[in-house]
């Protein structure tokens, strides 16, 4: 929880970089300590942390993994992309990059088997927009997750008072 309250933290002071402010100086304006500040963010670190837990046991469970030849192709995809050679993109991957396509191909094929479900691509192009335009899958993911689950219980439940009226 602490870590991502970190990671939380360090998403405010980026986004109040791109404003010209720093994180010090919107702390005085608010009148908060940063121990204050971190505070207000603990009950959404807790339900990140909650969503992001099950659907890692979901990845487990449904044993979702990036393979060697998924790699192969996002980076085939990548050369094809940049206009160079394979050869030449996969020499200037880093480990960091690495983890970092394999993340993507595993939240990639984490909808895929969402979708196949949940009939995901059902789901009007807003919300599909809003998946797709997020980089920060896993959160996003699960915020829209649970607002359609939220969402598909009020219906069923006013659609079941109507029934028995």
């Amino acid at each position: 929880i602490e870590n991502q309250i970190d990671h939380m933290v360090q998403e405010m002071d980026y986004r109040l970089s791109y404003q010209g402010l720093k994180l010090d100086d919107y702390l005085k304006y608010a009148g908060k300590t940063m121990a204050e500040f971190r505070k207000g963010y603990e009950d959404q670190a807790k339900e990140i942390v909650k969503s992001q837990l099950v659907i890692e046991a979901i990845i487990e469970k449904e044993e979702i993994v990036a393979t060697d030849e998924d790699v192969e192709k996002r980076v085939e995809e990548m050369a094809t992309a940049q206009g160079k050679p394979v050869p030449d993109v996969k020499k200037n991957i880093n480990a960091r990059q690495l983890d970092y396509i394999k993340n993507d191909i595993i939240i990639k094929k984490f909808f895929d088997f969402f979708d196949s479900k949940s009939q995901l691509s059902k789901l009007p192009d807003y919300i599909k927009h809003k998946i797709e335009f997020y980089d920060d899958g896993l959160f996003w993911l699960v915020i829209i997750i649970l607002f359609i689950i939220v969402k598909y219980k009020c219906f069923c439940k006013r659609r079941l008072k109507r029934i028995k009226s």
